[in-house]
């Protein structure tokens, strides 16, 4: 599905959605800490993995807010938010073989995809010892 465009560059096909988040990483860690039900409601059982597996706790929560954003900026791409349509766990952020983070579905947010030609998702992570930026492109 991926064309070659004028500059020689491959394409994932047309840009249907851009999303874009940000969050404060102490909210992360306040609400982690207060109510540890939070990461089982939010995250997937490999994001969970991934994230405790880092040894630095400051580290660990930057993991999860960037997670965080990444839903979010996920479900702005579809043009959705999150709720109406699919809930976070639906929505997961993990690791290909070259560390590179992506965005993988289930439930209701595969089947909304299909439905609505979403192929491919592109993700850029980022954060300061403040904040958790996601950016997402959603591709049909």
């Amino acid at each position: 599905m991926s064309e070659e465009n004028a500059a020689g560059i491959f394409s994932a096909g047309n840009i249907s959605g851009i999303g874009i988040d940000i969050i404060e990483i102490s909210r992360i860690k306040d609400v982690i800490e207060k109510n540890p039900g939070f990461l089982n409601r939010i995250y997937s059982v490999e994001e969970i993995k991934y994230c405790t597996m880092k040894k630095n706790p400051e580290v660990r929560y930057i993991c999860f807010a960037q997670r965080f954003a990444a839903k979010e900026a996920a479900a702005k791409a579809l043009g959705t938010g999150l709720g109406k349509y699919f809930s976070f766990k639906e929505i997961s952020v993990e690791n290909g073989p070259d560390g590179k983070p992506c965005i993988v579905l289930a439930g209701k947010a595969k089947k909304y995809c299909r439905k609505n030609n979403i192929i491919s998702f592109h993700l850029s992570l980022s954060a300061t010892k403040k904040n958790a930026i996601a950016f997402a492109i959603a591709f049909s």
